[in-house]
């Protein structure tokens, strides 16, 4: 009978907790790698208000676009994992409220849109953009990153870039950038499958695919100390 309970016990203290609210203040930040989603991640060392030290995981650096400042009071709410981690669905700072996970815990920055999953490139129907960019999420099941631009006569436009660890933060929400692409239609909704960018606010140039569409990024390797690879360099100046 003792042995039952004491296995009870351990079973239900391997469940994960209900969800909670935690203040307290970032003690430092750091990104991970996510072993399931194989990209990064923010994570926090959160020393709460009864002078415990948490570790919060919240989501990728370019869908926060925020930067974390040692002492500086946090809110968050979500819940402990099975590995002792807090899990964050929602951040408040600044008081500002910020939505990282939806109330089933699935993240935000991941967007499922089957029907764009197979699209190619076709140099005839290339096109120039510029734009903002209003909104940068990762689709399902490709995890390509893409984003929603606004271009300067209000249209919003959808752009397919590249994986996340290739452009390793190299744009913003709010960034001002200029791209040539091919566009494609689905069920009459324009997307444009990026082949090279420039973001104004960095003056960098960002080459996504070749002149045929090939990704830049096919074969390079990903994870820590990798980043996106060589950069590719156009032998010519673009004029934009």
């Amino acid at each position: 009978m003792k042995k039952i309970l004491t296995l009870i016990t351990l079973v239900m203290g391997s469940l994960p907790s209900q969800e909670m609210e935690i203040k307290g203040e970032v003690v430092k930040s750091y990104e991970i790698l996510s072993p399931s989603d194989n990209i990064n991640m923010v994570a926090l060392e959160i020393k709460t208000e009864k002078g415990e030290i948490i570790t919060a995981h919240l989501c990728p650096p370019w869908f926060l676009n925020a930067d974390f400042q040692k002492g500086e009071k946090i809110t968050l709410i979500g819940k402990y994992t099975y590995q002792n981690v807090f899990m964050v669905r929602e951040m408040v700072r600044n008081n500002v409220r910020v939505r990282i996970r939806d109330e089933s815990d699935n993240p935000l920055w991941i967007r499922t849109r089957i029907r764009a999953r197979y699209c190619f490139y076709n140099p005839q129907t290339e096109t120039y953009l510029k734009g903002k960019i209003e909104e940068v999420y990762l689709v399902s099941p490709s995890l390509l990153m893409e984003a929603n631009v606004k271009l300067e006569n209000g249209e919003i436009v959808r752009v397919r870039l590249a994986p996340s660890w290739y452009l390793q933060n190299r744009i913003k929400v709010g960034d001002e950038i200029e791209l040539r692409g091919s566009e494609i239609r689905f069920d009459s909704e324009r997307m444009i499958l990026a082949r090279e960018m420039r973001n104004l606010r960095t003056k960098e140039m960002i080459s996504l695919r070749d002149m045929q569409g090939f990704p830049m990024w096919a074969g390079r390797m990903q994870g820590k100390g990798y980043g996106h690879g060589k950069e590719y360099s156009p032998k010519r100046k673009r004029k934009w």
